[in-house]
């Protein structure tokens, strides 16, 4: 993930330098988009610490709450790609 990280900042660091200028960061697909990540990010680190309580024998959550939740990276997705796909707000 932090490479992942590392690089998608000097994506946007040569778009943002060289290509596009930085305007390019104030259109409403970028910010959704960058919106998602931030968010696939924060639950990535919320199931960390979920598994670490599960493993330990502290779970409160039930097996309804980690299907439904499931979806929810799911979501974020197609909100990213539908997002970047037609450039909305462009």
């Amino acid at each position: 993930m932090v490479a992942t990280w590392i690089f998608g900042l000097g994506l946007i660091y040569i778009d943002g330098s060289q290509r596009l200028g930085w305007a390019f960061l104030q259109t409403p697909w970028m910010i959704s988009k960058l919106a998602g990540i931030v968010f696939l990010t924060t639950w990535h680190h919320v199931l960390g610490a979920a598994r670490k309580k599960y493993v330990a024998g502290t779970n409160t959550r039930t097996a309804r709450f980690w299907k439904m939740t499931n979806e929810l990276p799911f979501i974020a997705a197609i909100i990213m790609v539908v997002a970047v796909t037609t450039e909305f707000g462009s």
